[in-house]
């Protein structure tokens, strides 16, 4: 197995179907799904145990009990429990391009992370995604005008941000360009340059007080 993508997740299992049906249509296939759920209820539990029995992907769930936000400490179990020399992260509300595991790989770099960006769709483009559009690819034309008329009008956000050029992964991160962070949603690293700096701090106890510039801070510092 070449690489593990890690999903952060909790409770949402719709969202994470979609998330899913994105990941079943990738045009690099020699991955596994790791999925890092922070103590999703039970029934949420069992419906993931159902979709792992007829998906094509290799899936592991790691859970833990409800214990309030521990995201960092399920990614750290769901990174031990990772079989691939590559790891790409992503949130559980994320859906990938069918390009996606492919251009995360393909330029990976020992002691580089490579970290995208997300767009933001708006509530009236997302009500309109569905896993049936999403495996056939006939989302990926009828949406796009959607998309781009939603993003000068409506509510979309940060649109520049989800453009492919050319089959170029768009936000390569080196160590030499400091001024682009990495973010939790979407990032790779190999999983031994993870590790030597010892994953995730366990410490953080909320969302977007720092735990993902802390491991942008210490693998910068690592690297020199």
């Amino acid at each position: 197995m070449k690489v593990s993508v890690i999903i952060s997740f909790y409770n949402k299992i719709e969202v994470l179907k979609l998330l899913l049906a994105g990941f079943e249509r990738q045009s690099f296939k020699d991955f596994e799904i790791v999925i890092a759920d922070d103590g999703s209820k039970g029934e949420v539990v069992e419906e993931i145990k159902g979709i792992i029995g007829q998906s094509e992907v290799s899936i592991n769930h790691v859970w833990h009990e409800d214990n309030g936000w521990q995201k960092n400490i399920i990614l750290n179990k769901a990174i031990t429990a990772a079989k691939g020399e590559y790891l790409i992260f992503v949130d559980g509300d994320c859906i990938p391009h069918q390009h996606y595991v492919k251009d995360h790989y393909g330029n990976r770099k020992a002691g580089v992370i490579l970290t995208g960006r997300r767009v933001k769709l708006s509530e009236k483009i997302s009500k309109d995604l569905t896993t049936k559009s999403i495996l056939s690819g006939s989302l990926d034309k009828r949406v796009l005008s959607a998309v781009l008329f939603d993003s000068f009008f409506g509510e979309t956000k940060h649109i520049e941000k989800g453009f492919r050029f050319w089959g170029l992964f768009p936000m390569v991160y080196g160590r030499k360009n400091p001024s682009r962070q990495v973010l939790g949603c979407n990032f790779s690293i190999f999983k031994n340059d993870l590790l030597a700096i010892n994953g995730f701090d366990e410490r953080y106890s909320g969302p977007g007080i720092g735990e993902d510039f802390d491991i942008d801070l210490r693998f910068c510092n690592s690297v020199g």
